[in-house]
């Protein structure tokens, strides 16, 4: 195999702009300049043609990406999150021989429905801040979608749009000083994905500091050593309420199976304190009951979780989901 002078490939490199241009000056095959310009840790242009001295600039992928998107062209990443980590993690204390964290455990907000519980969902802010919690994990469903998930769903949305409904929901989602909230997309969220190629809820977490996207439709999260996983399920709710939670950890492999499993959609709340060795929990929701749902004879259960777990060097210790309800849904809360 050919190897070449360590100065001569430096110096060719130096005069060239890419790596087939740096083997016509040295006159070898273009794999062996490639090879030795890695071996070097010399970084060029690497066409798979004869070097054109008339070609335009390469671009990098941002420029290129802002080149498309004036076109018109809509590109996007796979937003699915694996093994995530939150950039804001919650407090960890020390008491006694453990360690405690909480956080807030919210799903189903669907703002831009008439049916929408907005100050509810201040109110719980507000009680999480005077109970020290400082994240907030929500489910999924942020928004009540394109108005196209099933017939009739356009008549009960007072925001037409996507870019009315990622405003509104920059704008009315509460801000509180120290919390932040974390977010998975649910069905109803994918509905602008699906239309329109955009991921709605991705989008309104760029926009605000104390927003932060874990992906669609689940994201697995570890902290200290404890996994979660936040899912946004599928389907009506089953004739036993704990029936689609227990079929869902049924189906987890060992090796991905978490500690606690933290379920939205579903807008019930039900608690498996330890089936197959996982916590598991639905949320409710911050929705009131529809025409779609009165239709259906479905009765959603309007409030939150504030989610206490205590860990010691051996593990999990315990977990307990403290459910605080709002009985008494708003009228016209928009």
């Amino acid at each position: 195999m050919k190897t070449l002078e360590d100065a001569l490939v430096r110096s060719t490199a130096a005069q060239s702009k890419s790596v087939n241009e740096v083997a016509g000056k040295l006159g070898v095959h273009y794999s062996v300049a490639r090879r030795e310009l890695d071996r070097l840790g010399l970084h060029l242009v690497d066409h798979t043609r004869d070097a054109d001295p008339d070609a335009p600039p390469e671009l990098s992928e941002a420029e290129l990406l802002k080149m498309l998107k004036a076109k018109g062209y809509h590109l996007d990443k796979d937003t699915t999150a694996s093994n995530k980590q939150w950039k804001v993690l919650p407090k960890i204390e020390q008491v006694g021989p453990h360690r405690r964290f909480k956080f807030g455990w919210v799903t189903d907000t669907h703002f831009c429905s008439k049916y929408q519980q907005l100050t509810h969902l201040h109110r719980a802010y507000q009680e999480m801040k005077e109970d020290g919690v400082e994240v907030v994990l929500h489910g999924g469903d942020a928004t009540s979608g394109n108005g196209h998930m099933y017939r009739g769903q356009e008549y009960e949305i007072f925001a037409h749009g996507l870019e009315e409904q990622e405003q509104y929901l920059v704008d009315a989602y509460p801000s509180v000083t120290g919390m932040t909230t974390h977010f998975i997309g649910g069905n109803h969220d994918l509905t602008w994905k699906m239309s329109a190629g955009y991921d709605i809820v991705e989008h309104a977490c760029g926009r605000r500091d104390d927003f932060e996207y874990l992906g669609m439709y689940g994201a697995q999260i570890e902290i200290d050593g404890i996994r979660i996983y936040v899912h946004h399920g599928d389907g009506g709710v089953a004739y036993a309420r704990s029936y689609k939670m227990q079929k869902i950890i049924e189906q987890m492999s060992p090796e991905n199976k978490p500690h606690i499993y933290l379920g939205g959609h579903y807008h019930i709340t039900c608690e498996l304190k330890n089936y197959r060795n996982v916590f598991g929990n639905f949320g409710g929701c911050f929705e009131a009951q529809t025409p779609y749902l009165l239709r259906k004879g479905l009765h959603p259960e309007i409030g939150y979780h504030i989610v206490t777990v205590k860990v010691d060097d051996a593990g999990l210790r315990s977990v307990s989901a403290e459910w605080r309800p709002f009985f008494v849904p708003m009228k016209s809360d928009f």
